[in-house]
């Protein structure tokens, strides 16, 4: 009889430990602590440009393409329970660029190339830098999380009269600099080891509109305004994939 109980009692124990293990594997904490990795991104990158007076163009370019990026990112999670919540740093170096050409005609006295444009406007995204703070929801070894906060991304924009986009007198100056928008994005996360994880994450990038480079006639020293400067806003949506180290 005293061997049976026995028996019972490490039968009991060792389904107690094997409870506790399968539960430490599934509500563990798998998420806190730093992280480091790489990302590349892709997706639609759509413009608008707006001509005040139309002095170069009275048809406002709304265009979009697709492009792409490559970049790193910085992060911190903080587990509890289930509900994970953090932060998050990336800069990404891209490719996303618009071209619009109105009309075209032949120059007979060209300053370059023969070929002359009646209207032509370009916007660029050369790099994109977000801090976002993310919370999200741990379910096994898969995150699935929310993210919004602060862009800068480096812009180039320009749009040109007769003599294209050679940016001679008969178009505005161009303009480029750096513009701070916003940026959230929705997304999952999977640990497949406890320092390896890989992500997916739908993440949207939009600058407001800001005053370009002044008409070539309106020069002063009081920098661009209202009426004398072509307005450009910008916005990407992107799919990003990318891998995470943590320590």
């Amino acid at each position: 009889m005293k061997r049976f109980f026995r028996k019972m009692a490490v039968v009991g124990l060792v389904s107690c430990t094997a409870s506790a293990v399968t539960a430490q594997g599934v509500t563990g904490d798998v998420w806190s602590g730093f992280y480091a990795g790489g990302a590349a991104s892709f997706g639609m990158f759509k413009t608008e440009t707006f001509d005040h007076w139309c002095k170069v163009s009275c048809e406002f370019a709304n265009l979009s393409e697709m492009g792409g990026a490559v970049g790193v990112t910085l992060g911190y999670d903080m587990q509890i329970g289930s509900l994970v919540v953090g932060g998050i740093a990336d800069y990404m170096i891209g490719d996303f660029e618009t071209e619009n050409v109105v009309g075209s005609f032949q120059s007979d006295n060209p300053v370059g190339p023969d070929d002359r444009y009646a209207s032509f406007t370009q916007s660029k995204w050369d790099s994109i830098a977000t801090l976002r703070a993310r919370a999200g929801v741990s379910v096994d070894r898969s995150l699935i999380f929310v993210s919004g906060g602060l862009a800068s991304v480096e812009v180039n924009y320009r749009q040109d009269g007769n003599f294209g986009p050679d940016a001679s007198p008969g178009g505005y100056k161009p303009y480029s600099g750096r513009e701070t928008g916003f940026a959230a994005g929705v997304g999952i996360e999977h640990a497949f080891t406890d320092q390896l994880s890989f992500s997916a994450e739908y993440l949207y990038v939009g600058l407001p509109s800001v005053n370009g480079g002044q008409f070539f006639e309106d020069f002063s020293d009081d920098g661009p305004s209202e009426e004398s400067s072509v307005k450009f806003s910008s916005s990407a949506q992107l799919i990003r994939v990318g891998a995470n180290w943590r320590f």
